[in-house]
């Protein structure tokens, strides 16, 4: 189908784009987010060694390149782009970037969503406006409501399974963000945790 008639959701075309990242920049994924996102956004948490690459053969030549995340740290990238790609007065990326890829290209009728560029996007999230996300592996999302001022961040153990092989969840407890005068620029994280642990963490920006 030509682009922007049919949806459909492929690993394997986010695998190739890394490949084509690496051939094009000479950088590889980690270093160039490490230096490029994680050092000016001043996360707190991220490593070198949260990221790896993953084969799957007979499914792709590309490899994945799975990257864990702090709830704190993912709400800064959340923050980055609810703010346009604008950290602390610094520009890390354009802010046309931001606009175009969470713009809505791809729809999908029967599951009422659509896809940007990384980015899955609802123009009017339960009538409160446009709200885009990121999915990951488990139920990972970080989603972004730019007209509420809102972030949600949900992290989920992918290391830890019950015995049927689903993956232990608190889908009841996400961790909100809000970006909020009230806060006086302390953005406070509820992350939940399992076996009934639970945490907190501060953003000072």
């Amino acid at each position: 189908a030509k682009p922007g008639i049919k949806y459909v959701y492929n690993n394997w075309d986010f695998n190739a784009l890394n490949t084509i990242f690496e051939k094009e920049t000479g950088k590889k994924f980690f270093s160039a987010f490490r230096n490029d996102i994680a050092v000016p956004l001043q996360m707190e948490e991220f490593r070198l060694t949260d990221g790896y690459y993953h084969m799957e053969e007979g499914l792709s030549i590309h490899p994945a390149y799975p990257l864990r995340m702090s709830a704190k740290d993912l709400a800064r990238f959340g923050l980055l782009y609810l703010r346009n790609g604008k950290w602390k007065g610094r520009q890390i990326i354009p802010a046309d970037w931001v606009k175009h890829s969470t713009k809505a290209y791809s729809f999908d009728e029967y599951m009422k969503e659509a896809f940007g560029y990384m980015w899955f996007v609802s123009n009017n999230f339960a009538g409160k406006g446009k709200m885009f996300s990121s999915l990951g592996n488990g139920g990972q999302c970080l989603s972004v409501l730019p007209e509420k001022d809102l972030i949600i961040v949900h992290r989920v153990n992918t290391f830890e399974w019950k015995k049927d092989g689903n993956i232990v969840s608190n889908l009841e407890n996400p961790a909100f963000v809000s970006n909020g005068q009230e806060n006086n620029g302390l953005y406070i994280i509820k992350v939940n945790g399992f076996n009934g642990c639970s945490a907190e963490g501060f953003i000072q920006v």
